[in-house]
């Protein structure tokens, strides 16, 4: 049986908060589980912060966080 490995611990959830970022990855059809672990895996740049859409299932990485940002 597969399985995917966890990252909320390397993350602080903000709820309610859209980080105002440019969008370097947008991917849909992922949920939050999806959207960490393409974040934690990106290669082509630091991904810092994920805004998602829980609804729609859209997930976009940045390059910046809530502490890169201010």
């Amino acid at each position: 049986m597969a399985t995917c490995e966890n990252h909320d611990s390397e993350f602080v959830k903000e709820a309610f908060v859209r980080l105002v970022d440019k969008e370097v990855e947008s991917w849909t059809n992922r949920n939050l589980q999806a959207c960490l672990r393409l974040c934690v895996n990106a290669k082509d740049f630091v991904c810092r912060g994920v805004n998602h859409r829980p609804g729609e299932n859209h997930c976009v990485l940045l390059e910046n966080n809530v502490g890169t940002l201010g």
